[in-house]
């Protein structure tokens, strides 16, 4: 041996339940003495591993995700000596799962296998000694992915479970009584059969789906093979899938067709801008070819100094000229572009340094703006997984206040498969067309230019708005998301907000908003206030009480759906904007066992980190100065900053940061940690 020290030789023999040979079996060897398991080994073709240690006490195991994990074996190994262990797979059973539509056709959906108790007898992180897995709530043994035949079979240890089967936030779920209670399946003895249906309860004519923020395995910090991350999405019934890997542009359109999931999803070619410390930015879409017109874009500008943010957007631009850029997590700490810029919202005024990001000093700074901030993106991440930020709303509506229209966006931004839930938030584009065959980017484009998006993690939310005459009866055209109405000053119009969601899932309000006082950000420090005083009007319900119809043309099959349509009059006074939003407050049920975004791990017992329905719509701008366009900004240029005024010193010169502090830095990225952490260079 390498160390010159004795070893003795470990022979194991590992099998399945019913005695035969278990190839490629992998085999954790952990020592007495303190626990710390010593190796992994796989099995051969026979079931054979031979594994050479120092003499001593050890304890043998294997296991594999839907076995039983037997107990573990016992061993001593002597200097120069041979010792023996015979390790089986535990028992096993099947749930054979189909899904289709009312009209007979196989549907993709997501299975979610759920133990009876709060933890499993068999839990998820006890197979982490044999196989990297993602984390999953403790009361979960499994999440499956039906793929486009509809046929799925799951092993799972023997056992007593609920099968819950969803497709994401426009279907109903299975069974009726989900999520309170799913389909009791007994696996103790036999194997079980489980075959649902699903139905597409929410009328989203005209509209598609989208994520646009999505990694895997061509990601750094993602280990999700394309195949699982395809499924995963097909799974959740979202439209398009955008591919937006960490300075990778990823096709998922080859592997779409071969899978046979060209009906079951579309996907678009994307990428993300992954500065280290300034900010992300992705783009889409995007050209995959070869030559100049191929590859990523080098954000870094080669070995000279760093591209500022404005040179970065010249840049994707020029190389990706029908792109469109959206601003990611711009408050999530050195992560956001925002935040790590220190950016007024008000001004746009920049009092970052250049130096701390390599940057030469823009030629146009001054002592109160490094002018480092850009306002040339196109969309702006409001939600970046199951939950709104409200610091980036408030960022969102002050760009608006400034005539800064923007298009606002949810996305998952997802790094896994069933930790983190991809697909909510989603992003719905008014396309024209609800068919994979008619849609294309160019129609994607043109719907995010007009701002003709709503994003949210389950509500399906529309809303319009039209003129009042003076016996307050509509009157004119009806002006959907992301045109302009024009009312006459002192005249008032109605905002009409429509509000579908499976049977299902429960809110609490139905709000609207526009431009008011309070929501600026001052030197990069985010303002997540959203008091009750800056709702300009609202309508609460009983989530328990939500009206529900029937929903046609299924069939015969039965289901219903939640459907609410408020009617709010507003009066005008001067050029603004509006917006409308759902929300749901702890009477409501959560998006889980449908959703969750990450697990949290105590005490042995992990939980899923849910959140409760929500969503959000562009706006609808309002023209109340007869000039026929919003013009007339809230928010005035050079007006003074309500948030209060900063002094900044002028522009540092750039520096080169040391070895240690790229580590840290690399660290930070790859661990994909949004914490607020400010580079020290």
């Amino acid at each position: 041996m390498i160390d010159g020290l004795p070893k003795g030789r470990l022979n194991v023999t590992a099998q399945n339940a019913d005695g035969s040979a278990a190839a490629n079996a992998r085999i954790a060897v952990t020592a007495v003495n303190g626990g710390k398991m010593q190796t992994l080994a796989v099995s051969d073709a026979t079931g054979k591993a031979n594994i050479d240690l120092p003499p001593g006490d050890y304890t043998v195991a294997t296991g594999m995700p839907g076995k039983a994990l037997e107990p573990a074996v016992s061993v001593t190994v002597a200097p120069n000596g041979t010792a023996s262990a015979t390790l089986k797979y535990g028992a096993s059973h099947t749930i054979a799962v189909t899904v289709k539509d009312p009209m007979n056709a196989p549907l993709t959906a997501k299975v979610v296998v759920q133990c009876i108790n709060q933890i499993c007898p068999t839990p998820n992180e006890n197979y982490r000694t044999f196989v990297d897995l993602e984390k999953l709530p403790s009361n979960v043994q499994v999440v499956g992915h039906v793929p486009a035949s509809g046929s799925l079979s799951i092993e799972v240890p023997p056992g007593n479970y609920e099968v819950f089967i969803t497709r994401g936030p426009e279907y109903s779920a299975f069974p009726d009584t989900f999520p309170v209670h799913g389909q009791a399946v007994d696996l103790t003895t036999a194997d079980a059969t489980v075959n649902a249906t699903l139905a597409h309860v929410v009328d989203t004519t005209g509209w598609m789906s989208a994520d646009l923020h999505v990694h895997a395995v061509n990601s750094a910090d993602s280990s999700v093979p394309n195949a699982i991350r395809i499924a995963s999405f097909a799974a959740e019934g979202v439209d398009v899938l955008v591919g937006t890997d960490h300075d990778v542009i990823t096709d998922y359109a080859p592997l779409i067709r071969s899978l046979g999931a060209e009906n079951a999803i579309g996907s678009m070619l994307g990428v993300e801008a992954t500065p280290f410390d300034y900010g992300h930015q992705c783009v889409w879409p995007v050209l995959h070819e070869a030559g100049p017109t191929g590859g990523a874009f080098d954000w870094a500008g080669g070995d000279g100094p760093t591209l500022r943010l404005e040179q970065v957007y010249a840049g994707l631009k020029t190389k990706f000229p029908s792109a469109l850029v959206q601003l990611n997590h711009p408050r999530s700490g050195f992560m956001g572009t925002l935040s790590s810029l220190q950016v007024d919202t008000e001004t746009s005024a920049s009092h970052a340094q250049p130096s701390t990001f390599r940057f030469e000093a823009s030629p146009l700074a001054t002592a109160m703006d490094t002018k480092l901030f850009s306002t040339d993106f196109d969309a702006i991440e409001s939600m970046n997984g199951l939950n709104a930020n409200y610091a980036v709303l408030n960022d969102y509506m002050t760009f608006m206040s400034r005539g800064m229209v923007k298009t606002a966006t949810a996305v998952s931004d997802t790094h896994t498969s069933r930790t983190a839930v991809g697909g909510y938030g989603r992003t719905w584009l008014k396309v024209g067309t609800d068919s994979y065959a008619a849609w294309t980017p160019e129609v994607f484009v043109a719907a995010m230019k007009a701002h003709r998006a709503i994003g949210g993690n389950g509500p399906f939310i529309k809303m319009t708005a039209q003129a009042l005459d003076a016996n307050m009866v509509p009157t004119g055209p009806v002006k959907d998301i992301g045109d302009t109405l024009s009312v006459a000053n002192g005249g008032k119009y109605q905002v009409t907000v429509d509000v579908q969601t499976p049977e299902w899932m429960q809110f609490t309000s139905i709000e609207l908003y526009t431009h008011a006082t309070g929501r600026g950000a001052i030197n990069g420090v985010a303002n997540d206030s959203w008091p009750e005083s800056r709702i300009m009007q609202k309508k609460t319900y009983d989530p328990t009480a939500l009206p529900l119809e029937a929903v046609p043309g299924l069939n015969g099959f039965s289901a219903r759906r939640v459907h609410v349509t408020e009617k709010f009059t507003v009066t005008a006074s001067t050029d603004t904007w509006i917006v409308a939003m759902v929300n749901s407050g702890s009477a409501a049920r959560t998006m889980a066992p449908m959703a969750w975004d990450g697990v949290g791990c105590t005490g042995g017992v992990c939980t899923a980190n849910t959140s409760r329905p929500q969503a959000f719509t562009n706006a609808i701008l309002i023209d109340a100065d007869g000039s026929g366009a919003y013009d007339n900004f809230p928010l005035k240029s050079g007006q003074p900053l309500t948030a209060g005024t900063i002094v900044k010193k002028q522009p540092e010169a750039r520096r080169v940061p040391t070895w240690n502090e790229v580590l840290e830095m690399l660290r930070k990225v790859n661990s994909h940690d949004h914490s607020n952490w400010t580079p020290t260079w």
